[in-house]
Parts: structure tokens; C-alpha cells; sequence
């Protein structure tokens, strides 16, 4: 007696034809390229000052005609914040309290800016004011004083472009652990790896060799090396729960959106309302502004935007954990 069993009719797979390949793939391109110019330019083309916080310290006859002649010539570019005295206006700028700060006496005004917060703003705030304080009183000399500059290497602050390749390979980093290590230890042993790497070699690139950066080496390269680990840790914690799909989302909001509305190349304040200030809790903008606190400024304001990169660290690896046990459990109910 044999027995045989029911024979299964055969699947086949149905290729779609090829003119839809010849036509879809270029049209579903382009139609990404689009979307990404507009994520990209549209930014950086709508630039303008937004509510820059400015200390002012100036007496209360020239103060308030002084504002209003100011935001007549740049209207909603200021947020004028009163405080006591010069040594004020000087340490808010200092503390990262203030982008910049304007001092006035009887012999004359002082502008203070602080390039290494951001030189695109510190030019609005030396060229603006100048004009502003010269238009309403043309006799009144007017000095401009930097602060807190830039590396003389890089007066321009324009080291801050290292962001993007180090995003880019924490993107890749992130992707190909998450697909090549299976274990949950293991992963996170990887990623842990990779943060302390990428941080001590892209702050001997960024600060030594190219003199980009300033203030204590090992302090910036822990902040770089938590950066690429939120970043690559982000991408292993949603591939771990969401398979494929969750690498794309990461890509999309950690760089395609994350970084051009971060005004990691200008300023957030530079970046239209409200999405300059809501792109200050991605990866991008937390890193870009951390880095230049404990760069420039001794630390002064860092701490908010740590935490935000230790929030995405701490909640990655959370996922991976439970995504990675998920899906061995369900390889083992298959088995």
C-alpha cells in the first residue's frame, strides 16, 4: 500500500511586464528626487532670522524706540530679552542664553555676537543692528564684538558639514548590523563599537587635523560618538520591530527631514517656524548644537540636547532588545 500525498498546484511568480519597469522605475525616481530637493531647498531658499533671542541692555528712553526702529527694518527677526547691565548682555551670549547681545550707553553701542554659535547669525545680528542703530541714531558709534569666534583654521564655522557624512555612515552602519548580526548582544556590542570609533576618528579629523573644532578632544569625542550611536542604534532598533520598513522611516526622518531642518548649517532660528525647533529632538539637530556647546562653550546649554540623543539611544536599544527576542521566538515556533 503507498501512500502519496495531495500534489500542490505550482506557483508561479507573475514579473510585472517590462514596459511598466521601463516607465515606473524612472517616474518613481523622479518623483523621489523631487521630494527630497523640496526637503533640502526649501529650507535653506526660505533663510531669514526668526525670533533671535538678543540681550539688551540699554536705558529705558533709547530702548524702546531703539526696538521699535529695529523691528520696523527686520520685522519678527528679534526677540529682544532686557537684562541689567553690559556684564549681562555679555554673559547670556556666553552661556548660549542669547545668539547675540546689544549694549548702549552715552558713549556709544556694542554689539555682541558669538560666531561659533552660528557666523550666519552673527552676520544678521553685526549687519542688522549696525544699520538699525545707525538709521535711528546716525551720530552713535557703533563696535562689533565676537565673543565666542570660531577656530581661526575655520572662521566661517563651516566644519559643521561633517555632519553629513557622519550621518550618512551611521545610516550604513546601523542598517547592515541590524541585518547582518543576529543576537541582540551581539548588535549592541557592534553598535557600542562603532560610537566609540567613529567618535575618536572624526574628532581627531574635525579638531587636530583640520582645526575645525575647539575646547577638550575627549569631550567632543564623546559627543560625536554618541551622536553616531543614536543614529545607528535607531536604525537597529526599527529594523528590529519593523523589519524593511522601519530602515526606510529612519532614513527618511533621521537625514532626509532630521538634517535640513535642523539649521545644522545655519541656525535653527534661521529655519521657518516651527520646523527649525521641532527638528531640535531628531539626532541631527541635538548633535549639531550639543557639539558646539561643549566645543565652543564650555558645555554651557549642552545638556538638553545630550539628553535628547541619550533619549533615541535609550529607546533603540529598548526595540532591538524586544524585536530581536520577537523575532527568535517566532523563528523558533516555525522551526
Amino acid at each position: 500500500m503507498s501512500s502519496t500525498g495531495a500534489s500542490r498546484p505550482a506557483t508561479t511568480t507573475r514579473k510585472p511586464p517590462l514596459a511598466a519597469l521601463v516607465i515606473g522605475i524612472p517616474i518613481a525616481i523622479a518623483i523621489g528626487q523631487l521630494i527630497l530637493v523640496l526637503l533640502f531647498a526649501w529650507p535653506t531658499t526660505r533663510s531669514a532670522p526668526h525670533n533671535v533671542d538678543l540681550s539688551l541692555s540699554a536705558p529705558a528712553a533709547i530702548a524702546k524706540p531703539l526696538q521699535a526702529g529695529i523691528e520696523k527694518a527686520m520685522p519678527g527677526a528679534f526677540n529682544f530679552i532686557a537684562v541689567p547691565d553690559d556684564a549681562a548682555a555679555k554673559a547670556d551670549v556666553k552661556d548660549r542664553t542669547s545668539y547675540g547681545g546689544l549694549s548702549i550707553t552715552e558713549l556709544g553701542a556694542e554689539v555682541y555676537t558669538a560666531s561659533a554659535a552660528s557666523a550666519v547669525v552673527a552676520n544678521v545680528i553685526s549687519q542688522g543692528l549696525s544699520a538699525a542703530l545707525h538709521q535711528a541714531k546716525p551720530a552713535l558709534p557703533v563696535k562689533v564684538v565676537d565673543l565666542v569666534p570660531s577656530t581661526p583654521e575655520d572662521p566661517n564655522g563651516l566644519i559643521i558639514i561633517a555632519l553629513i557624512p557622519l550621518l550618512i555612515t551611521s545610516l550604513v552602519a546601523g542598517g547592515l548590523i541590524a541585518f547582518l548580526i543576529k543576537s541582540w548582544p551581539a548588535k549592541l556590542a557592534s553598535l557600542g563599537f562603532f560610537a566609540i570609533f567613529s567618535g575618536l576618528l572624526a574628532t581627531l579629523a574635525m579638531q587636530p587635523i583640520l582645526g575645525g573644532l575647539s575646547g577638550g578632544w575627549f569631550a567632543n569625542a564623546l559627543t560625536l560618538g554618541l551622536l553616531c550611536f543614536a543614529i545607528s542604534s535607531a536604525m537597529v532598533g526599527l529594523k528590529a520591530i519593523a523589519g524593511l520598513p522601519g530602515i526606510v522611516i529612519g532614513v527618511i526622518f533621521i537625514f532626509c527631514a532630521g538634517f535640513p531642518f535642523s539649521g545644522a548649517l545655519s541656525a535653527p532660528v534661521m529655519v521657518p517656524e516651527p520646523w527649525g525647533a521641532i527638528a531640535q529632538w531628531f539626532p541631527a539637530g541635538a548633535g549639531n548644537e550639543a557639539l558646539k556647546s561643549v566645543s565652543f562653550f564650555d558645555g554651557a546649554a549642552a545638556w538638553g540636547h545630550l539628553w535628547i540623543l541619550i533619549g533615541w539611544s535609550l529607546v533603540a536599544v529598548v526595540l532591538t532588545v524586544i524585536g530581536t527576542r520577537l523575532h527568535s521566538k517566532d523563528e523558533s515556533a516555525l522551526a
